[in-house]
């Protein structure tokens, strides 16, 4: 599978048109560190052939380990693998949009610190799950509210599965 990388913007709050999210699967075998200032990333190990830098600290992931990443957490991917299959998947959501989905479910997730990263390994539906989401979200005819609809569930998935 190449590099897939789709940009979708919407109509947030009446304000002009915002990016809402970046979605890409992707087998870049080495990023910089980097600080993320606008936007919280969510990102799903599709392999266990690379390490994760985060804040200062390096880790092997293994495949199914899902990341979260708020604004400010300095971070970086490394990889010696070579492969045509995406190593992870991740998705940037606007900080603004974030900031307003999750203050509307404080009372079903209140154990939830979007303010700290946090990573844990999915069990194997729930990654599936995910995954599936995601392929949804790359498909360019899936509608624009269909869009919203599951890029909201893959949100609260996220912490769902993370407080289970």
């Amino acid at each position: 599978m190449n590099s897939k990388s789709l940009n979708y913007t919407i109509s947030l709050l009446n304000q002009n048109r915002i990016s809402f999210y970046n979605m890409r699967w992707t087998n870049d075998k080495n990023s910089l560190n980097h600080t993320h200032v606008d936007f919280y990333e969510i990102f799903i190990a599709t392999s266990s052939d690379f390490e994760h830098v985060f804040n200062g600290t390096r880790r092997k992931l293994p495949k199914n380990t899902l990341f979260f990443l708020p604004p400010g957490t300095t971070h970086q991917i490394i990889s010696k693998k070579t492969t045509d299959s995406p190593l992870y998947f991740n998705i940037d959501i606007a900080r603004a949009y974030f900031d307003n989905f999750f203050c509307s479910f404080t009372n079903l997730l209140p154990t939830c610190n979007i303010n700290k990263p946090f990573s844990f390994i999915l069990e194997q539906e729930c990654y599936d799950y995910l995954c599936y989401i995601a392929s949804r979200l790359t498909t360019l005819s899936t509608k624009e509210t269909d869009k919203t609809f599951l890029i909201n569930n893959f949100i609260l998935n996220v912490f769902f599965f993370y407080s289970i």
